[in-house]
């Protein structure tokens, strides 16, 4: 069984990767908005000397070097905030698709486990068969974090903390993964 079907990785692979250029393009704008700002701030007659800053400044009609440098502040501030805003919700997105495969993935693995015979869980607890699921889940993933009384005791892959951590161990053994 594949971990995705062929649509959810060329879903994937088209929107997020469009997202990830997108973001990156705009974090490379927010930083280059802020050397005009920084070169007028610093030397106010590049207004004068600059073409491309000579050429705004005259094209926007502004009437003193202060006004063009709070414009070209103000446009670099918002820049920066608007690559931000785009930077998390890039991130959602990433998250939201990582779930929502995760959620397939377990659904498909439930679905297998209900396509079984009834004489399959007659000597099967439905607990059991729950975690078991949920790690058959896990196994997929990069990195998995293993909490214990409601705090992180152990990180890392699969087959790490398999090795290296008694507890997990058990507990990924005991269902037979």
């Amino acid at each position: 069984m594949f971990l995705l079907k062929p649509k959810e990785k060329q879903r994937g692979a088209l929107v997020l990767g469009m997202v990830i250029v997108m973001a990156a393009l705009l974090e490379t704008a927010g930083v280059a908005s802020v050397m005009p700002f920084l070169s007028v701030l610093g030397n106010p007659e590049t207004v004068q000397t600059n073409p491309a800053l000579a050429w705004a400044y005259e094209s926007l009609g502004f009437d003193s070097v202060d006004g063009f440098l709070f414009a070209l502040g103000a446009g670099a501030f918002g820049v920066i905030i608007f690559s931000a805003v785009f930077h998390t919700l890039t991130h959602y997105a990433m998250k939201r698709f990582i779930e929502m495969r995760r959620h397939s993935i377990s659904d498909r693995l439930l679905e297998t486990y209900l396509r079984h015979p009834y004489s399959f869980f007659l000597d099967r607890q439905s607990g059991d068969m729950a975690e078991s699921i949920l790690l058959s889940t896990v196994q997929g993933y990069d990195k998995v974090v293993l909490l214990e009384k409601g705090r992180i005791s152990a990180s890392g892959t699969f087959e790490g903390l398999t090795r290296q951590n008694k507890s997990f161990q058990s507990m990924a053994t005991a269902e037979g993964t």
